[in-house]
């Protein structure tokens, strides 16, 4: 099953419990914050803190938001308040897609995480092209409908996980020329987060 609750790995890096938390604190804004995500200096836990974090716009009830970042890194994030709907944007994809220096883009939501990654980035370049040439494909191939429908309509498990699975589905098919990875996790703030 794709959404999954993770709490222990030997090979991977976390987000360290407390800026977990902070994080998903900024879920309750009215803007989207973005920043990259680094290793804890502090001896004592060895895991993700965020840095460079960044105040976007103030959204309107109808309006998406944005947040634009300083620099990237390897592990950037960004919140998705529960205002807006809590799932990436074709520009959250595309982004990934055209700077190599991105291995993880997770994006925070109302309803959970998401963890997005490239396998065969593009470049800056052909990343705006393709950009260009597919937003309004990818808006007119109703790739979002059911997600969209269900989570306005606030349904629950199993309504809900079913969408989330046809819509990666169809977002990973979409972006299957560059090897588009993408995870949906649940949030357990007692837990680090796992990328």
């Amino acid at each position: 099953m794709f959404v999954i609750y993770i709490y222990m790995s030997t090979d991977k890096k976390s987000i360290c419990i407390g800026a977990l938390t902070y994080i998903h604190s900024l879920l309750e804004k009215d803007y989207e914050v973005c920043g990259n995500l680094f290793m804890n200096s502090d001896y004592s836990e060895k895991c993700l803190i965020p840095s460079d974090m960044l105040k976007g716009t103030t959204i309107l009830e109808s309006e998406r938001g944005s947040c634009v970042y300083k620099a990237y890194s390897p592990y950037i994030f960004h919140t998705h308040p529960n205002i807006t709907l809590p799932y990436p944007s074709f520009e959250d994809y595309v982004k990934v897609m055209k700077h190599s220096e991105i291995k993880h883009s997770i994006i925070f939501t109302s309803i959970g995480v998401w963890n997005i990654s490239c396998g065969d980035p593009i470049g800056k370049e052909e990343g705006a092209t393709f950009f260009h040439k597919n937003k309004l494909s990818y808006k007119n191939s109703r790739i979002e409908n059911d997600l969209y429908y269900s989570v306005r309509r606030k349904h629950q498990e199993p309504t809900l996980n079913v969408h989330l699975e046809t819509y990666i589905k169809n977002v990973t098919t979409y972006f299957k020329k560059v090897n588009m990875t993408i995870r949906f996790d649940k949030i357990d703030l007692e837990h680090p987060y796992y990328i």
